[in-house]
């Protein structure tokens, strides 16, 4: 919507000016005679600088789930979907958005539904959401559908966000370690190496290597330091891939530790999804399908399939995970119980919970193990480049170590 600039006189025939935002010229001035203003111009403002802003930063998880919480609270309150749409357009912590939330609200005021005008603007929300959504519209519990998508995409984000936390200080140590070594190389290396140019030939061949080596990057920093930030730019993009990391991820879910806290929180995002789908009325087979296409890794997918088509053709979901051993037997007995008490929703909410705190607990283990592991590797990198500067030294002075 654009934003207007204007100036009028007050019922005390005092001037003011300031800026409104309307959907049009008529509507800014119907506003102004609203607010008891006799306009005396009226102008578009230039958006040039909030439109650079905006295309800089996109709407990320946190955008979207204060979007769906505001229109939640905002309908639960008792105003209509379009006027809580109205409101959230106005405020400038959904200018991220861009155009989409106006679109939004001509669509739904042209008599469009829900959840199709939500899928034709928003379009970088999960797909579960629409599904909940058009669940919601249907049954009439368009308010729990707003909430229910947004606690299911706080859960996504909080598990996404303990897994990158759990690597940020290990990754940060390494990387620091990486630059220690780089320097050595760079400045300590080769000041030992011009200390004994004329005796190179006589090192052990590690310390040799290691000295030319430094002497390299050294004598090339011009050309190396380039290339080394080509690399790192090239790795950047390539990590940046979808498939790329869809691949990490398989890889990462063979590795000890790593791959079973993985493979908890899929389980738990797996049936934090599908109980949330299913409090919302969603049928089981569809709430299945949607289910899975929240998860990350395709191994699960595959055999989540596997699972769907055992449901559809007749076999209980309990019965069909313990065939495929895809989940841990606690899991399990809890849907055996959900469906047979007709309460799998709340069963499957509860083993959610239990994921998560498993998860937790796994990446706080996991922690106490990867820092000093990374201190380890980061020590070893240092140490032997040391290592063969003091063999370098006691070698050409006949001193036996």
């Amino acid at each position: 919507m654009p934003t207007f600039n204007y100036s009028a006189l007050s019922s005390l025939g005092q001037s003011v000016s300031g800026e409104l935002v309307a959907e049009h010229e008529r509507a800014a001035l119907r506003e102004l005679k609203r607010r008891g203003l006799t306009p005396l111009s009226l102008a578009i403002a230039a958006q040039a600088g909030q439109r650079l802003l905006s295309w800089k930063r996109k709407a990320g998880a946190e955008d979207h789930i204060r979007l769906l919480n505001e229109l939640a609270v905002l309908v639960e309150a008792g105003i209509g979907l379009t006027e809580a749409i109205d409101i959230a357009r106005r405020s400038p912590v959904y200018n991220n958005f861009g155009d989409s939330l106006d679109g939004l609200g001509r669509d739904l005021r042209r008599g469009v539904s829900v959840p199709d005008a939500m899928r034709a603007n928003v379009t970088t929300f999960p797909v579960y959401v629409y599904q909940l959504l058009e669940a919601g519209n249907e049954t009439g519990m368009l308010t729990g559908a707003l909430k229910d998508a947004s606690l299911q995409m706080q859960y996504d984000d909080r598990v996404r966000k303990d897994v990158r936390n759990a690597l940020i200080y290990p990754m940060f140590l390494i990387v620091m370690g990486t630059v220690a070594t780089l320097f050595i190389f760079l400045f300590v290396v080769p000041r030992f190496a011009g200390m004994m140019k004329s005796r190179l030939q006589m090192l052990p061949p590690f310390s040799r290597a290691i000295f030319r080596i430094g002497m390299f990057l050294h004598d090339n920093l011009i050309s190396v330091a380039p290339l080394l930030v080509l690399l790192a730019a090239i790795l950047v993009v390539v990590l940046c891939r979808p498939a790329v990391r869809g691949r990490l991820r398989e890889l990462a879910v063979r590795l000890p530790g790593l791959g079973t806290m993985l493979a908890e929180a899929e389980a738990g995002r797996w049936t934090a999804m599908l109980a949330t789908l299913l409090q919302n009325r969603v049928p089981l087979v569809q709430s299945l399908s949607l289910a899975r296409d929240s998860l990350l890794l395709e191994r699960f997918k595959a055999q989540l399939a596997q699972v769907e088509r055992a449901v559809r053709g007749g076999s209980g979901l309990g019965a069909a995970l313990a065939d495929y051993r895809l989940f841990d037997d606690s899991l399990i007995n809890l849907i055996n119980v959900g469906e047979r008490s007709g309460r799998l929703a709340e069963m499957l909410k509860s083993a959610a919970h239990l994921a998560e705190q498993k998860g937790r607990d796994r990446i706080k283990r996991l922690m106490a193990l990867l820092e000093p592991v990374s201190i380890l590797v980061i020590g070893c990198m240092i140490g032997v480049i040391v290592i063969s500067l003091f063999t370098a030294i006691t070698s050409i002075n006949n001193v036996s170590l």
